[in-house]
């Protein structure tokens, strides 16, 4: 990731990598505060992540799934995810 910076100990990447499981409460209390530290402190990865989770909140309500069924979210992140890599795959 061009501008990848490190902040509270994670890179952008590994952040972005873990912000889906980090939504649905996949990774450890401890791995959450770091990626919440690194989001508080990286304007780019704060912007994304509040995209992420807006974006999943809103698809939960369309599809009319409620927020706390995991599958549910675990769907909508990773269509989320698929997109997102089409979306930065370099073109050409």
């Amino acid at each position: 990731m061009e501008g990848e910076r490190l902040v509270a100990g994670l890179h952008c990447g590994e952040v972005l990598a873990d912000l889906s499981a980090a939504l649905d409460g996949r990774l450890t209390a401890e791995r959450i505060r770091r990626i919440e530290d690194h989001v508080r402190d990286c304007e780019a990865c704060k912007r994304f992540a509040g995209e992420l989770t807006a974006s999943v909140r809103a698809l939960r309500e369309a599809l009319g799934e409620p927020p706390a069924d995991p599958q549910a979210e675990t769907r909508l992140l990773e269509r989320l995810q698929e997109r997102l890599r089409e979306e930065t795959q370099p073109h050409g």
